[in-house]
């Protein structure tokens, strides 16, 4: 709880994700992190996801239509890698 606290209020200057409806969750790898964009809202309580870059801090894009689809997405590739990998 303390590293997402961490994460949302002090980890990038306030002006580039929550003043603009970014509410950042998780880090992606060493590109930036994944964000509840708030400013959209695709069907009834369910957010898009982007992804900020942080080398780019004006820029996001759109990564899944929701978080249930983000975790759907995450298990398809984590079941196509272990396909790859023989396991």
């Amino acid at each position: 709880m303390a590293s997402l606290t961490e994460m949302i209020f002090n980890g990038y200057p306030r002006e580039y994700l929550l003043d603009r409806g970014l509410i950042p969750f998780a880090n992606w790898s060493d590109w930036g992190l994944l964000c509840f964009d708030v400013n959209r809202n695709f069907f009834s309580g369910h957010y898009p996801i982007v992804l900020w870059d942080h080398e780019k801090a004006d820029w996001h894009d759109d990564f899944c239509i929701s978080f249930r689809s983000l975790i759907k997405k995450l298990d398809s590739d984590e079941k196509k890698s272990r396909a790859e990998d023989g396991e």
